[in-house]
């Protein structure tokens, strides 16, 4: 016999757990199929994988009550950019707005955990693990979705929130325009010689970008590292110690030696877009509907500034007391998401392709520009604002 919810999200990651968590709080009662709950994270070990949480993604959280529990976050004051390739460099600083931080770096599995705990104590939301679906029918008043244990659901709204291998949205027949960036990113933590002084720094290399992230510990980094799929096989199969050398000098010696490392790992990236966030019944959020590339660290806060939304939208169909999985009442959700994320990826690939030409015309229009934008107050308070989602 098949159960009830007014919303099913296939995907407990990050943005999954947060929408259920924003959900449960306009009274809608959530099912969230997760094929493999995460383990209880232990405070002593380090994730590899860090995420940057915006101003913006940091009241979502403070909304739904786990920004104190997360057990470690690292805030940052400051980011400095520059070009390898040129002279270019400008220095954000959160004074700049008012603000005392411009962000915050998060261990991925200490943020996870937070949230997963979050939703295991609210009573609107049922978590289902160890379970995948199968099958999904869209009907004129529900969406059916069918598990491989054998469960099924009946729902008002059925959420794609697993990532760009989405089921949910291939199953729905969603087109998904992908682009490869003939680019790897190179992950692991390091231990510097110089304190990063709160500063997230990234310098663009001719292979790309690489980021050291700070960390609690004054002297540690999240570094990631994006360059050509041949040169992340060689940083990968380095030594520990030569490994640390190329980190030194890809980073310019900014923080000394690196003295210290994780073991590195890679990952491909590409840019993704579906061609539609919902269809009737149906909607996308985060990785489902959207992948950029990590340059500016905002594929997170993009997705949860989606869920918002994707809420918002939602709540304004309940106001009205319509159905929340009707196409009409999904749409706004759809045009304002869409659009914003159309414009950020062009203009990510933008700045991506501007710091990847080897032209030196283009070097020289890349330092003045650069140069130009850490000059003008106003022009660099919109970079920051913008940034930080306020």
């Amino acid at each position: 016999m098949s159960q009830t919810a007014d919303i099913v999200i296939v995907g407990g990651g990050l943005v999954g757990l947060t929408l259920a968590s924003l959900c449960a709080r306009e009274n809608l009662t959530v099912v969230v199929v997760e094929q493999r709950k995460p383990i209880d994270w232990q405070v002593e070990r380090i994730d590899l994988r860090c995420v940057a949480i915006s101003k913006h993604s940091q009241q979502l959280f403070e909304t739904i009550g786990i920004w104190d529990q997360i057990k470690r976050v690292s805030p940052y004051t400051q980011m400095r950019v520059w070009d390898a390739q040129g002279y270019g460099e400008i220095l954000f600083q959160a004074q700049e707005v008012g603000e005392t931080t411009l962000g915050h770096i998060i261990e991925n599995g200490l943020l996870l955990d937070a949230l997963w705990k979050r939703v295991e104590s609210d009573p609107l939301i049922r978590i289902v693990v160890e379970d995948k679906p199968v099958s999904m029918h869209v009907e004129p008043g529900e969406a059916i979705l069918e598990l491989s244990s054998g469960q099924s659901f009946r729902c008002c709204l059925l959420v794609g929130a697993e990532g760009k291998h989405s089921w949910v949205r291939s199953t729905s027949g969603i087109a998904l325009e992908r682009r490869p960036y003939e680019q790897t990113a190179v992950v692991a933590t390091v231990q510097t010689e110089r304190a990063h002084e709160n500063t997230a720094w990234q310098r663009f290399l001719k292979t790309g970008p690489i980021a050291f992230l700070p960390l609690i510990d004054s002297h540690q980094c999240s570094i990631v590292w994006s360059t050509t799929p041949a040169e992340a096989d060689r940083l990968v199969a380095l030594a520990s110690s030569d490994f640390q050398s190329e980190c030194s000098k890809a980073l310019d010696y900014r923080l000394g030696k690196v003295l210290n490392s994780s073991t590195a790992q890679q990952f491909a990236l590409e840019q993704c877009h579906a061609s539609h966030y919902v269809k009737p019944r149906v909607a996308l959020v985060g990785d489902a509907a959207h992948v950029v590339h990590p340059l500016a660290g905002q594929g997170v806060n993009f997705g949860l500034k989606g869920v918002l939304t994707l809420v918002e939208t939602l709540a304004q169909a309940r106001r009205k007391q319509g159905d929340i999985g009707e196409l009409l009442a999904l749409r706004p959700y759809e045009r304002a998401h869409k659009s914003f994320m159309s414009s950020a990826m062009f203009g990510l690939e933008f700045i991506r392709q501007c710091f990847h030409s080897p032209s030196s015309v283009m070097s020289e229009l890349r330092s003045l520009g650069v140069n130009a934008i850490d000059r003008i107050p106003f022009v660099k308070r919109q970079f920051i604002q913008q940034a930080m989602g306020i």
